[in-house]
């Protein structure tokens, strides 16, 4: 799920030059001063580590021993994750739950930081948004230093919050500063998994004959791509759909577009081709529209209903053949028995005369 929202936040980023720095905070109060929460740092797509009030860890060895190199980049977050943040977390779903008037119960507090750095230009671009009960509600304005409420109910809460002076130049730090510090970082200790590029193996799929092709690629990395059908050699537009980029468990991406095929003759097919592009790569996956590249399920669909239905007609003769069978046999042995019958009666009358 983490993965997905880094998707969803990152995919109008199409440069390669460009990085992203995500960090997601996830707090909850189940009750009265008991607020959970969790962190989760990613880089480009990358979960690279996480925390909450008792753990913290890295999910790679780069970087363990980059928290081993800059120990300050590691004593910040061990006191952020085990003492600052459970009881900022806390102070403030009890802020909020009071300008808004609302009871104690659950609640959910969301916040994201986010920076993204211009390996080409050296700009950095960042921001801090924060989410109440599933919806937006304030994000930091780092050049006024001020709040911009993002619903009606944050009004009060911009107000409060903007009287803390000393934290919104802490944001301004960390977001202007240390954020693009540690990505920049990242990018060199990490550089063999963040800097990879791996091109998809690309697929042409259809459910039924009537169903749209459905271009497929997966396995590219980074997720900065392109995936888009041409006509003639000019991208077309006309009957065709767009997937959003979705995480792989390998932390590759998958993506896919559909062509609707319905008014198209089999003829024109030959104009056509889907076209993979990878922003980081100058190689692109080309792919014809052809009937014999397209994978389906739909002829597998009826070669597996002929055996079926051929055992089934088997055994269905078998049934019909032993009823037939058996009901010639009760009937034999019904004549057999009128027979017997007879013949009894004759030797009883012959006897008799």
């Amino acid at each position: 799920m983490i993965r997905l929202l880094c998707l969803l936040l990152l995919c109008n980023i199409f440069l390669a030059e460009i990085h992203v720095l995500n960090i997601y905070y996830t707090a909850s109060s189940k009750a009265k001063n008991n607020t959970e929460f969790e962190l989760v740092l990613d880089i480009d797509g990358n979960v690279l580590g996480s925390c909450d009030h008792e753990i913290l860890k890295t999910n790679y060895d780069w970087g363990k021993k980059m928290l081993n190199d800059y120990r300050e980049v590691h004593e910040f977050y061990t006191v952020q994750c085990f003492q600052i943040l459970p009881r900022f977390f806390d102070y403030k779903i009890s802020s909020v739950r009071k300008d808004t008037s609302q009871p104690e119960g659950v609640h959910i507090f969301q916040r994201i930081d986010r920076c993204n750095f211009d390996e080409d230009t050296g700009e950095v671009d960042s921001s801090m948004r924060f989410g109440y009960d599933g919806e937006d509600f304030l994000e930091l304005d780092l050049d006024k230093l001020s709040w911009v409420a993002l619903s009606p109910q944050a009004a009060q809460t911009k107000r409060t919050w903007e009287t803390e002076i000393v934290e919104l130049h802490f944001y301004k730090e960390l977001l202007t500063y240390k954020c693009p510090l540690w990505l920049k970082i990242s990018l060199d200790y990490g550089k063999s998994v963040l800097r990879r590029t791996d091109l998809p193996s690309v697929s042409l799929l259809q459910k039924t004959p009537s169903s749209p092709i459905r271009c497929h690629a997966t396995g590219f990395y980074p997720y900065r791509a392109h995936l888009f059908w041409r006509k003639d050699g000019q991208e077309t537009h006309e009957d065709v759909e767009h997937g959003d980029i979705l995480p792989n468990d390998d932390g590759s991406f998958q993506m896919m577009t559909d062509l609707n095929v319905s008014s198209i003759n089999i003829e024109d097919w030959r104009r056509f081709d889907c076209v993979f592009h990878l922003s980081s790569a100058a190689d692109k996956v080309i792919i014809k529209l052809d009937k014999s590249v397209i994978k389906t399920n739909y002829g597998r669909a009826h070669q597996k209903t002929a055996p079926i239905v051929a055992t089934v007609l088997v055994f269905g003769a078998v049934a019909i053949a032993v009823g037939i069978f058996a009901v010639c046999k009760i009937k034999k042995k019904r004549t057999d028995h009128r027979t017997f019958g007879i013949l009894t009666n004759s030797s009883s009358q012959e006897a008799s005369f």
